[in-house]
């Protein structure tokens, strides 16, 4: 070792050495009151505890823990020899790291070791800088970095972007490094910073330095991170070392500058901001960039196209627009909120490119959906809420402002949901389809428009759907299949060409308080439509059709046909009908189709019919098919058919029936085109005594309504004592007789019917709170499914029937309520005939009689052409299952079962009365059940009374056999099976029926297989003296006849038990 001094050290030396020390010491860090020294040639080897000066190093601890020193080499260029050195005043040489070549700008590994020393190759007046790491008295790196000139000290530091205010998130920051001096051309400076605390950091090299200055640009970070930062001078790239705190620290020959900001969360608007695209309106001198958050305070207008993650607006008014639609586009997952601010509406579209929120007040013009999105509490649209494939709204809807729209576009298919916040106008695009699927009611504000391609599905809809203004379809709309699916239109409706409107049989409903029209380009058909208009009219622009069965109520306000046409259609499934007219009526002519149908039997047949339109003409019928048309004048006395009268000419609408024949072989479809019959309508009901009562007081009354009305409805004037018709009459074209109707039925439209007025003269009223919603079609002939009817025909295949009805408490006297006499006297017919006559020989076309009643009812036949008749049971009627029929020929003394398959074919003499020949009878069938009995054993019901068992002969085999006669009940049978056989003693109306009879089990009452608590307490409730006849069979256990303990007992030791 050289201990020698070396004078004149002039270079300034950065050593970076790792030293072994080779002493016993064994430290974490270096005995700081030690010190440490770098005795070598440079101060001839000087090395004195305490001795100060640019050898004895200084000890940092900020960062890494390190000494340092800076000095100027002065001794000759060349290999120099030094040593570090620690220890106290009575040994400084203690422990020595040494026996090292170092290299220079560089970290050397220094151990411990005094056997030689470390060399370097300096350059005279050159200064070195050396940072050594107190890594203890151990191997330890250190660092040797030379300048040409005295290193500079970082003096201080300035942030250039965004000065005094948060920088923007992702705006880059420039930094200003202020130096001691101008630096020597070794030197280089670096910006070291981190974004996560020190965990991680980075070191940027000022490029820019000039004199005394330089700076360096931080990468724009996220908002709310906070950056630390601080300079640093180097000779050796700091950027290509491994970024960590000892690596740099081990490196850098001056620090200084520290600081920090925190990055805005948000892009914030400057005190007395302008326009969004002025980076003077914005805190940090930087406009929002892409997909950023944004927080306004202050007045701002937007004067370009924006895509943000979200906008706050705390103070201040934000006008999106500045006479240029603009578009801010919202990100997936973003927010427009209102914290304090105001939002001015100035034609912008905001997207929701994917789900996002609103808060507080805001009113919007146009907003797109892309995904779901919550508009709060307080937000509202003006313009268009445009929901495309994948929007919808969620949880909280807008609400919508005058003319407004909600529009489903993009061909996507969607049902209805929060977004349906009573909408003003709403609109669907081509290729998309709206669906209400089972929603309430619903309603809109404004129109509703239907684009070509577009549809509206009203599926199941429960309620109505309301426009307050327009309908115009141009694609489809589909009505509610449910009741109460209607739709109600305040404006005008509108099909357009091309357009497609599917009623499914709902209401079509016009309310609004002003003009409204029906317009398109094609016939609008409906099932029902309503005008309930509080004022002013509505107006077809295009023809109205009301489909069969269907009905028009003009509830209030006026429908001008505007000589478009009102069609009202009429077919075998039912006619179209007027309801009752309010306030304004219909303005113009109608066309009232009114349905005939054929008779069953083709024969031609009168059938009662009214003319309810005005001006028509008597050829409006003939013309369709009508040999002759009659009018009855009720006080033309005399017979009973001295009242008919043909008729010609115009037809009376106000209340005049008349009776028409038509061929039975074809339906007939009638058309009348006139002005509608509305308001109340007196027809006079009259009585002139003839001297035979039961043929005066007939009156031909006509339905003068285009709607059907309730019998029971007509109000009835007259005088005192002189009563209402309790019912009504109609000719049955296909029994060639009449038929009787209660008050409670319907008279159809377009039909005449008969009233007889027996008391006295009257007055009956049509009014149009009568009328009814009943679509009944035109009564030709009538079928009752409470009665059976015996039909007969001739080979012709004309016929003829007489129908029984069971009404239990009738007779076979004639009772007004519920038999039909015929219309006048049934020989005098000239046709086949089938009718019934009471015992005081009044001729029925109906008799009632009790359903118990033994006696036959006598049948009375006229045959008018010779030969086979065939005798029937109507398929209309049917034949009840409960009863065998039979028909009796006194002539013959035969007696037929007469089924529905049944066809008995007899030779009938043509002109012949046949009286006193037939009468048809009945047996009840029976009906059984079976019980078993532990005293009786078991035994089959057959359901008759005693007087519906006369007749009956019974045989059963099974386990038993046997028979009986005229009895309800056999008893006695064991366990089994039995076949049960019945038949009438006259032969007919056999049938059978297998039963079974269960095993008799004692004390079993509830018949569940097992004895106990209820079956207890049932025998316990039947102890009483009163008891008698099946009550003691089903509870007497001894079988003595009587209730007593013994039976109670012998109970007792089964209960509990079952009965297998």
């Amino acid at each position: 070792m050289t201990n020698g001094l070396v004078n004149h050290a002039k270079a300034l030396i950065i050593l970076c050495i790792s030293v072994a020390l080779l002493n016993n010491t064994a430290r974490a860090q270096i005995h700081e009151p030690d010190g440490l020294r770098i005795p070598g040639a440079w101060n001839s080897w000087t090395n004195t505890h305490n001795m100060g000066g640019d050898f004895d190093l200084t000890k940092t601890t900020d960062g890494l823990d390190r000494w340092t020193t800076t000095f100027e080499y002065t001794g000759s260029t060349g290999s120099v020899g030094f040593k570090f050195a620690s220890g106290g005043s009575a040994n400084p040489w203690n422990n020595q790291w040494a026996c090292h070549g170092f290299t220079l700008d560089a970290v050397n590994s220094v151990g411990i070791c005094n056997s030689s020393d470390n060399t370097a190759s300096l350059t005279q007046n050159n200064h070195y800088t050396i940072v050594f790491k107190d890594n203890g008295y151990a191997t330890t790196s250190v660092c040797l970095m030379e300048t040409s000139a005295s290193p500079v000290a970082i003096s201080g530091q300035t942030r250039t972007t965004a000065p005094g205010v948060n920088p923007a998130p992702t705006q880059d920051v420039t930094i200003e490094a202020t130096l001691s001096g101008t630096k020597s051309a070794e030197e280089r400076v670096f910006l070291v910073y981190t974004a996560d605390g020190w965990t991680t950091r980075a070191a940027i090299e000022l490029e820019n330095i000039s004199g005394t200055s330089g700076s360096a640009t931080i990468p724009g970070q996220t908002g709310g991170t906070t950056v630390n930062y601080y300079f640093a001078s180097s000779t050796i790239d700091l950027e290509a070392v491994t970024a960590n705190e000892e690596n740099f620290d081990i490196r850098s020959i001056a620090t200084g500058g520290a600081s920090s900001y925190a990055v805005a969360s948000t892009y914030e608007s400057a005190a007395s901001p302008t326009t969004w695209n002025s980076a003077s309106s914005w805190a940090a001198g930087l406009i929002p960039s892409s997909a950023a958050d944004v927080t306004l305070n202050g007045n701002l207008s937007l004067d370009g196209d924006i895509t943000l993650a979200s906008l706050t607006l705390e103070s201040g008014t934000f006008t999106a627009g500045d006479g240029t639609p603009r578009t801010i586009t919202i990100t997936g997952g973003g927010a427009i909120s209102n914290t304090g601010g105001t939002y001015t509406s100035s034609g912008e579209k905001i997207i929701f490119s994917g789900s996002g929120t609103t808060t507080g007040t805001l009113s919007f013009n146009n907003v797109e959906l892309n995904g779901g999105v919550n508009f709060g509490a307080g937000c509202s649209i003006q313009g268009a809420l445009e929901i495309l494939s994948g929007g919808y709204v969620n949880t909280n809807a807008p609400t919508f402002g005058t003319g407004s729209t909600l529009k489903y576009n993009n061909g996507g298919t969607y049902g209805v949901g929060t977004e349906w916040n009573s909408p003003h106008h709403v609109s669907i695009a081509s290729g998309s389809e709206l669906d209400f699927n089972t929603s309430g009611a619903e309603s809109c504000d404004g129109n509703i428009t239907i684009d070509a391609g577009g549809n509206l599905n009203m599926d199941a809809m429960t309620g109505a759907l309301t426009a307050a203004g327009n309908v115009t379809i141009n694609g489809t709309l589909s009505m509610s299949t449910v009741v109460g699916g209607d739709l109600e239109v305040g404006g005008d409706f509108e099909l357009a060409s091309g357009g497609t409107f599917n009623e499914n049989d709902r209401a079509l409903t016009f309310n609004g308080t002003g003009a409204q029209s029906v317009n398109g380009n094609t016939n609008l058909v409906l099932k029902y439509a309503i005008v309930n208009k509080a004022s002013g009219t509505l107006t077809l622009n295009t023809p109205l059709e009301i489909e069969a069965g269907g009905i028009l109520w003009p509830t209030s306000g006026t429908l001008d046909l505007n000589s478009e046409g009102l069609t009202m259609h009429s077919d075998a499934t039912g006619t179209a009908a007027i309801g009752a007219v309010g306030t304004g009526g219909i303005t113009g002519n109608v066309t009232f189709e009114r349905y005939i149908p054929d008779n069953t039997n083709d024969a031609a047949s009168f059938v009662n019919l009214s003319s309810y339109v005005s001006g028509i003409n008597a050829t409006n019928w003939t013309g369709a098919g009508a040999a002759w048309i009659f009018e009855y004048d009720e006080a033309n006395t005399g017979g009973l058919n001295d009242g008919w009268g043909e008729v010609s000419g115009t037809l009376s609408h106000s209340g005049k029936g008349y009776m028409a024949e038509f061929p039975g072989n074809t339906s007939v479809t009638l058309s009348y085109t006139g002005a509608l019959t509305s308001g109340n309508q007196g027809v006079a009901v009259t009585n002139t005594s003839s001297g035979t009562a039961d043929n005066d007081g007939w009156n031909l009354v006509g339905n003068p309504y285009p709607a059907s009305v309730t019998y029971a409805n007509l109000s009835w004037t007259a005088s005192e004592g002189v009563t209402k018709p309790s019912g009504f009459f109609i000719y049955d074209g296909d029994n060639g007789d009449y038929t009787t109707l209660t008050a409670s039925d319907v008279i159809g439209v377009g039909q005449s019917f008969w009233v007889q007025a027996a008391s006295g003269n009257g007055t009956l009223t049509f009014e149009e709170s009568d009328k009814t919603t009943d679509s009944s079609p035109f009564i030709r002939s009538l079928s009752d499914p409470e009665y059976f009817a015996l039909r007969v025909e001739e080979a012709s295949g004309k016929w003829s029937r007489g129908i029984v009805g069971l009404l239990d408490g009738t007779t076979t006297d004639f009772e007004v309520e519920y038999d039909l006499r015929t219309f006048g006297n049934p020989i005098e017919e000239e046709h086949l005939k089938l009718w019934f006559q009471t015992d005081a020989g009044e001729d029925l076309a109906i008799q009632a009689v009790s359903r118990t009643a033994t006696d036959m009812v006598p049948i009375r036949v006229m045959a008018w052409n010779s030969g086979v008749h065939t005798f029937t049971m109507d398929e209309q009627y049917g034949v009840p299952e409960s009863l065998c029929l039979v028909l009796h020929d006194a002539w013959t003394g035969e007696s037929h079962m007469m089924t529905e398959d049944t066809a008995l074919e007899l030779d009938l003499d043509g002109g012949v009365v046949y009286e006193g020949r037939f009468a048809i009878g009945w047996n009840v069938q029976p009906t059984l059940s079976t019980a078993t009995t532990w005293c009786t054993g078991g035994a089959v019901d057959l359901g008759w009374t005693p007087v519906e068992a006369e007749g009956w002969q019974i045989t059963w085999a099974g386990p038993q056999s046997g028979n009986a006669e005229n009895e309800a009940l056999i008893n006695g049978l064991a366990a089994g099976f039995y076949e049960i056989f019945w038949v009438q003693e006259n032969g007919l109306c056999l049938g059978s029926l297998t039963v079974e009879i269960g095993e008799a089990c004692v004390g079993d009452y509830n018949q569940n297989d097992n004895r106990g608590v209820e079956d207890l307490l049932a025998l316990l409730a039947h102890f009483a003296p009163d008891l008698e006849g099946s009550e003691i069979t089903t509870f007497d256990c001894d079988c003595d006849g009587q209730m007593t303990i013994g039976d109670l007992l012998i109970f007792l030791t089964v209960f509990g038990t079952s009965c297998n």
